[in-house]
C-alpha cells in the first residue's frame, strides 16, 4: 500500500484556459493512485499571488489548509509509512498538451516541516495529542515554529541554494518578488514533462504517534 498527498495542485493558465482547472486543488492517493470520496479538496483559489498552503498529517486525520482555512478533514485510510516533500511541476494534468514554446516557471518563498510534540498513545486507543497546529491567515512574515525547530535549514534560499537540488530542471536563487525575506527559490525545466525541487537529504524520521505539519509558499 503506497500514498502521496497532491496538495496544492493547480494548472497554469488562469481562467482564460477553459480546457483545464485553474484552482488550487488537490486528492489524496492510496493504493496505487485510487481514491475515495473524501479525498478530493477543492478551492475556488487561483495561484496568480502568494497563498499558504498547509497539509497537517496526524495519527488520526489529515487536513488540507490554504490560506489558514481548513477545506478538508480526512479520517480514511491514512498513509502506512514515512512520506517525502517533493515540489514539481508537469507539462499538463489534464487537456491538451501546450505548444513546446510555451514555458512557465514556480516561486517557492518558504518550506517548513514542523514536528509535533507526540502523542500519548496506548495501543487499543485514540491518541492524545499534547499540540495542535492554529494556521495564521497569510502570514506578513516568516512562519514561527509551533514546535520545535524547522527541520528544513535553508527553506527560502535566502543566501544560496544549499540543501535543494533539481530534477529534470535547475534551481536557482532569485531575489525578485520575495514572499518574505530577501530572496525565493525558483526552478526552471531543462528536460522531460516533469522536474522537481527537492531536498537533498530526508529531513523526517517518523515514528509512531508523532505529527508533522508541512507548509509552502508557492507561485507560479
Amino acid at each position: 500500500m503506497v500514498a502521496k498527498i497532491d496538495f496544492p495542485e493547480t494548472n497554469f493558465g488562469g481562467t482564460e484556459d477553459t480546457t483545464r482547472n485553474p484552482y488550487i486543488d488537490g486528492t489524496y492517493h492510496i493504493n496505487a493512485g485510487a481514491y475515495e470520496p473524501g479525498q478530493e479538496v477543492d478551492s475556488t483559489v487561483i495561484p496568480d499571488d502568494w497563498h499558504t498552503t498547509t497539509v497537517e498529517w496526524a495519527p488520526d486525520s489529515i487536513k488540507f489548509i490554504l490560506d489558514g482555512q481548513v477545506l478538508r478533514t480526512y479520517t480514511g485510510s491514512l498513509p502506512p509509512g514515512p512520506m517525502y516533500y517533493v515540489l514539481q511541476t508537469e507539462t499538463a494534468t489534464e487537456g491538451s498538451l501546450p505548444a513546446d514554446s510555451v514555458f512557465g516557471h514556480v516561486l517557492i518563498d518558504w518550506v517548513s516541516i514542523y514536528q509535533y510534540a507526540p502523542a500519548t498513545v496506548t495501543p487499543g486507543t485514540s491518541p492524545t495529542v499534547t499540540d495542535s497546529l492554529t494556521p495564521t491567515q497569510i502570514p506578513s512574515s516568516s512562519p514561527t515554529p509551533i514546535v520545535g525547530n524547522n527541520l528544513i535549514t535553508n527553506p527560502g534560499c535566502e543566501t544560496d541554494i544549499s540543501g535543494w537540488s533539481g530534477w529534470q530542471g535547475t534551481v536557482s536563487r532569485v531575489t525578485t518578488n520575495p514572499r518574505s525575506g530577501n530572496a525565493s527559490c525558483k526552478v526552471t525545466q531543462t528536460t522531460g514533462n516533469v522536474y522537481t525541487i527537492d531536498d537533498v537529504k530526508d529531513v523526517i524520521v517518523p515514528s509512531f504517534g508523532q505529527q508533522y505539519n508541512a507548509t509552502a509558499y508557492a507561485r507560479n
